[in-house]
């Protein structure tokens, strides 16, 4: 996975999660200097990085005041250019209405354009977008297809999303195993609704044999994030449990929870 190197700035709220996930797959994003004047003069000379760097500023107040409607024209005009982060973000806040008008096949065509050139977020916002039938005519065969480019480069929430057609068989034949292998991918990545989705499909022994240990371990490492679902299975799994097969279960979580603590080390 590639280091961020020189591109960085101060982020909050939407556009922080948005940066930190693109961060996190290596695509360059803005310039290290905050010389607003000279990343100003550089976009104004057709710069897409820099017309990208001056859209986040504008996003997050830094070094000029915070202007969504600013944001959005310097977006658009890197995202013309073929910056893929300023498609994608152009397409979020057409999703969002933020700056502009909310226009969901707006969205659509700008989180097309980004996903075209491999972006993971864009790949999962389609997916959502035909899942939820905004923008386009609901299709749950597309959205698994966008959900399953996304999920094979490792986003989590895109393998949660794609293992939930699997269980319901919606756009893909109905699946247990595969749910289950998908689970297991976002799962060892820390994500919660895995791994609670995981301990209650072992709990239930629905696609897997039933293992009540292996799914306190799961709902024990979910409820320690605070899914309130996962603490009240984990509770009831308790009561199914020796207190031998209940220590056990628990010492299973901690080397679990070891595994993901080295993975996500490896990752960096």
């Amino acid at each position: 996975m590639k280091s961020a190197g020189r591109y960085m700035v101060v982020l909050g709220g939407w556009v922080a999660a948005m940066m930190g996930l693109m961060l996190v797959y290596g695509i360059p994003l803005v310039e290290a200097s905050t010389d607003v004047a000279a990343i100003r003069a550089s976009a104004d000379q057709g710069s897409a990085v820099s017309q990208f760097s001056l859209g986040v500023l504008y996003a997050t107040g830094e070094g000029v005041p915070q202007d969504d409607h600013q944001a959005f024209e310097w977006y658009r005009k890197s995202a013309e250019q073929g910056h893929v982060a300023a498609q994608a973000f152009l397409g979020y806040m057409y999703d969002l209405g933020r700056g502009v008008a909310k226009d969901d096949k707006a969205a659509i065509e700008w989180y097309q354009r980004a996903a075209g050139q491999g972006d993971v977020t864009s790949q999962f916002y389609l997916g959502n977008k035909y899942a939820n039938g905004e923008g386009a005519p609901k299709d749950f065969k597309a959205a698994a297809e966008w959900y399953r480019k996304s999920a094979e480069q490792g986003y989590a929430a895109a393998q949660v999303h794609l293992a939930s057609l699997y269980v319901n068989g919606r756009g893909v034949p109905q699946g247990y195993k595969q749910a289950i292998e998908w689970y297991t991918k976002a799962a060892m990545q820390g994500y919660p609704e895995a791994q609670q989705m995981l301990g209650t499909l072992y709990g239930d022994g629905t696609g897997v044999t039933q293992n009540y240990m292996l799914a306190y371990a799961w709902l024990n490492l979910a409820a320690a994030q605070g899914d309130e679902q996962a603490v009240k299975n984990r509770d009831f799994t308790a009561t199914l449990l020796s207190p031998d097969q209940l220590l056990q279960a628990q010492d299973l979580a901690i080397q679990i929870q070891v595994q993901i603590d080295e993975a996500s080390q490896r990752t960096k």
